[in-house]
């Protein structure tokens, strides 16, 4: 995987913490929230394939979102 691929998955992937923190702030059904959390699930599940082909020597993809 190229650095730049790299680089565009992390602006997108950052790109849906945002929406998901939107989601989360204007949620006020219990049917959103079981949306946002299915959206969080699948967020992780897509970092942690992305970094199957991190490069060692980078954080993880968690870490670098952590002060979102």
């Amino acid at each position: 995987m190229a650095d730049g691929e790299i680089i565009e998955r992390i602006t997108f992937i950052d790109e849906q913490i945002h929406d998901l923190r939107k989601m989360v702030l204007e949620s006020g059904s219990r049917t959103k929230e079981d949306e946002t959390r299915a959206a969080a699930r699948a967020w992780l599940a897509e970092a942690k394939k992305l970094e199957k082909n991190w490069p060692k020597t980078a954080p993880s993809v968690l870490e670098m979102t952590k002060g979102e």
